[in-house]
């Protein structure tokens, strides 16, 4: 069965993506700082002497004019619990790839990227960057879009409950043998 793994942008490293794709069946989604570089394949095989280039020209998130044209396009409207209606519409570039470590080689690890905006119903964007999300592993391709943002969203839910663990229930504080504590 497929097995899905959420993470915010601590989540979106090299160590975490590869240990993620390790697994055959799991699939690893993280959120992305907007101003990352991306990469994309090798084009062009140079006859210089020397290493061959493992990446190819960048793909920067904080300059859309850079950005290449995206290979999956879908809008989606949907409705909140107030009654707005909300366009969110879903960029998808697939075969990119982040710079690793010396040890780590993201070269061998391709990776699909997801922008989301969302927009209310008269066109306006609500939030003011757009939500980058990275889906990696050997199976990323078997989720829609909607999918993974519907995923990702879920992710939101149990945040509120570790707030309210470590201010209210000392959840961070319970391994201590102080009973002052407890």
């Amino acid at each position: 069965k497929l097995c899905v793994s959420v993470g915010d942008r601590a989540y979106s490293t090299a160590e975490c993506i590869i240990k993620a794709s390790e697994i055959d069946h799991q699939v690893h989604i993280s959120r992305l700082r907007n101003n990352r570089t991306l990469y994309h394949p090798v084009t062009i095989t140079s006859t210089k002497r020397g290493r061959p280039r493992r990446y190819g020209e960048p793909f920067r998130l904080n300059r859309p004019l850079d950005c290449a044209s995206p290979n999956e396009c879908t809008t989606l409207k949907t409705l909140t619990k107030r009654g707005r209606e909300l366009t969110i519409q879903f960029s998808c570039w697939n075969k990119l790839f982040m710079r690793g470590k010396k040890s780590m080689h993201m070269s061998e690890h391709p990776l699909r990227l997801v922008k989301i905006e969302i927009k209310n119903a008269s066109g306006l964007v609500v939030f003011k960057r757009p939500l980058w999300l990275v889906v990696s592993g050997k199976r990323a391709h078997e989720l829609s879009l909607g999918e993974i943002y519907s995923i990702y969203c879920q992710r939101f839910d149990i945040e509120h409950f570790f707030r309210f663990g470590k201010n209210k229930l000392l959840l961070d504080k319970s391994q201590s043998p102080d009973v002052h504590h407890e």
